[in-house]
This record gives structure tokens, sequence and C-alpha cells, in this order.
């Protein structure tokens, strides 16, 4: 039997790919093809500036803040956000944009910002995305205590991670990621009617005087 018959199909394809498939080529995967750029997030380069801005949002779509004023809202007079038209659930209504901040030692777990979303659940460890001097809209969605019996959307979240070494080892599987970078996603999780409020759940340790929400 040759050495090309003791080969499995995908190492045969691979090796009469013409060479342009090498074990580890640019640190991507064995089989990557050499002729092939890889990517973290889409080329807008070949279309027109012009195009690009027709394609491209500069703000959430769908979503609307606004004052809230009617009695026994717990932030009457704050402001929450509100959608404009219908969403199901599982759609992605944004990514929660904030300042990302990694404490340097165990008492910096405790942020004093109302707006920090941990990145990671960890034991030891807690980086996260702080929105209260930089965001988007979603720095808006308030809790839906006091205002809904449960809440409409969340946060994207990862299994809790209980030591560093399992973080490193397990970030990339477990996290979620745009442009190669982790992400927070607000996810709908039932239908939201038009003018409806945006509501998730901060969690208990946000309630129990922590100030990371879940």
């Amino acid at each position: 039997m040759s050495s090309d018959e003791q080969k499995n199909p995908e190492q045969q394809k691979a090796s009469k790919d013409d060479g342009r498939v090498r074990a580890g080529a640019n640190g991507l995967e064995p089989l990557w093809p050499t002729s092939v750029k890889y990517l973290k997030e889409n080329d807008w380069d070949e279309i027109s500036g012009s195009e690009r801005e027709w394609f491209c949002v500069t703000r959430l779509q769908g979503v609307q803040v606004r004052f809230i004023h009617h009695d026994g809202h717990p932030c009457k007079g704050q402001r929450g956000l509100f959608a404009i038209r219908v969403w199901e659930p599982f759609e992605v209504l944004g990514e929660y944009c904030g300042v990302v901040k990694v404490p340097n030692d165990q008492e910096a777990r405790q942020c004093d910002s109302d707006y920090a979303v941990a990145v990671y659940k960890s034991a030891t460890w807690t980086p996260f995305i702080d929105a209260s001097r930089a965001g988007n809209e979603t720095r808006f969605i308030n809790d839906f205590r006091g205002v809904a019996g449960s809440p409409n959307c969340k946060f994207s979240q990862v299994p809790s991670l209980q030591s560093v070494c399992h973080l490193l080892y397990e970030l990339a599987a477990l996290q979620s990621h745009v442009g190669g970078r982790p992400a927070i996603l607000v996810v709908i999780t039932r239908q939201v009617k038009e003018e409806e409020e945006l509501l998730v759940d901060y969690g208990d340790v946000y309630w129990a005087g922590s100030t990371y929400r879940e």
C-alpha cells in the first residue's frame, strides 16, 4: 500500500491541493488554504464609501430612548429603552458597549458603576464592560422588577468559570465574539410589542450589593 493510500480522505485532499495547504500556516487551522485570507469580520473595502454608508447604521435600529413619566415605575423621571417595532424571540437587539476594564486585584471586583456588565463569570477574575460614561442605547435597559412579571431580553452569558486556569483554556470556546473580540449581546427572550419597554434581569448579585449586572 502506497503512502497516499494510507492517508485518510482529508489528508489525501490536502496533499493534492497544489501546495496551497500548509500545517499551521499563518497560525490558522492546519488545513486552511494559503490562497484564502482569514477574516475576523466582513471586508467592506470593495464597495464605495457612499454604498458603505447606505448599508451601515450609526444607531441601534428598532428601539428608542425615552424618559419614563408614568407613576409606579421605579425609574420614573429617568430614561428607559423602548421598542418601536415588534421584536421576536432570539433576535439580537445589539451589542452592550462601554469601556472594557480588568480589575487589578480582588477588591477591584466590586465595581462602583451601576452600568458594569461582567464579561466572564469567575470566582477570581472578572473583567467587565462599563457603560457609565460611554456606551450605546443598551445602557438604558432597566431591570424588570417593579415593571413587568419577567424580563423580555437578556445579556448573553457564558457558564460560570471556577478558576483562572479554566478561564484561560475555555475562554475562546464559551464567549460570544464580535470582530474577534469578546462581546456582550442583548438577546430578545420573548415577543416584545411596539411601545413596550425593553427589560432585563440584573441578577441577584447586582441587588445583593455588587454593581455587576449578570
